[in-house]
C-alpha cells in the first residue's frame, strides 16, 4: 500500500511542472498575439524547453545512477574475498545505503523526464495528424483512440514484465554455471583454484545481448504495426496510454 501510495507526490511534481511550463509561456505570448492558437504552441514549446533541460543532465544523472550498482558490486567482492564483518559492516554497507539513494533519486529524474519528452512527442505527432487529415480528432469517444490507449497502456507492463523474467532467465543460467564450477573443480571451494570468472561473464553479457531483442522490436515496431493497421488516431491513443501508465 505504500508503494501506491508513493506515487502520488512524484505524480503531483510532474503536473506541477507541466502546468508552469505551458502557463508561463502561453499566457506571455497569448498577452502578445492575442491567439489562442499561437499562445497554445507556445505553451508546448515552453513543455519542450522544459523537457530539453532535464534531458541536457543525462550525463550527470548517468553518472550517480552507476554507483549503485559500483557500490553493490564492491559489497560483494569484499564478501567473496573474505573480509571481516566488521569492514563489511563499516565501509561496504554504508557505500551501498548511500548507493540505493542515489538510484532512487535518478530514476525519478529520468521519469519526469521521459513524461515531459512524450507529451513534447504526443504534441507534435497530433499536429502531424491535424495537418494530415484535417477532420480528424484524437478523442478519447473515438474508438480507435480508445483502441490505442488501451495498447499503449498496456506496453509498459508487458516491457516491464519482460525484462524481469530475462533478468530471472540470466540468474538461473548463472547458477548453473556455478554449480558446474563446483562440480568440475573442487578446489574452488577450498580456494585451491580459481573460478573461471571469464564464463560467468560471457554468460551474462550473451543473455542481456540476446534478451534486449524483443524490448527493442517492441519499442520499434508497435508504433509502424499501431500506425499502418488502425491508422494516426490509434497511434495517439497508443502514445497517451504509455504516457499515463508509463510514469508511475
Amino acid at each position: 500500500s505504500y508503494g501506491l501510495q508513493a506515487v502520488f507526490i512524484p505524480a503531483i511534481v510532474i503536473i506541477t511542472g507541466i502546468v508552469i511550463s505551458y502557463g508561463i509561456t502561453s499566457n506571455y505570448y497569448f498577452g502578445i498575439t492575442n491567439s489562442v492558437t499561437s499562445a497554445n504552441n507556445y505553451g508546448l514549446y515552453g513543455i519542450a524547453v522544459a523537457a530539453a533541460a532535464m534531458l541536457s543532465a543525462t550525463g550527470i544523472i548517468i553518472s550517480i545512477d552507476s554507483y549503485g550498482p559500483i557500490t553493490d558490486n564492491a559489497g560483494g567482492i569484499a564478501e567473496m574475498s573474505g573480509f571481516d564483518e566488521k569492514t563489511r559492516r563499516e565501509v561496504t554497507d554504508p557505500l551501498d545505503a548511500v548507493g540505493n539513494t542515489t538510484k532512487a533519486v535518478t530514476k525519478g529524474y529520468a521519469i519526469g523526464s521521459a513524461v515531459l519528452a512524450a507529451l513534447t512527442l504526443f504534441a507534435v505527432l497530433k499536429i502531424e495528424i491535424t495537418n494530415a487529415f484535417p477532420s480528424a480528432v484524437v478523442a478519447i469517444d473515438n474508438p480507435l483512440v480508445l483502441v490505442g490507449l488501451i495498447i499503449g497502456a498496456m506496453l509498459p507492463f508487458f516491457f516491464t514484465s519482460y525484462l524481469m523474467n530475462s533478468v530471472g532467465k540470466a540468474a538461473y543460467a548463472i547458477v548453473e554455471e556455478v554449480r558446474k564450477q563446483f562440480r568440475e573443480h573442487a578446489g574452488i571451494l577450498n580456494r585451491t583454484e580459481k573460478p573461471d570468472y571469464g564464463k560467468a561473464v560471457d554468460i551474462v553479457t550473451k543473455e542481456a545481448l540476446h534478451e534486449l531483442l524483443v524490448p527493442a522490436a517492441i519499442g520499434i515496431l508497435t508504433p509502424i504495426l499501431v500506425g499502418f493497421i488502425l491508422g494516426p488516431l490509434a497511434l495517439g491513443g497508443v502514445v497517451i496510454g504509455v504516457i499515463l501508465s508509463g510514469f508511475p
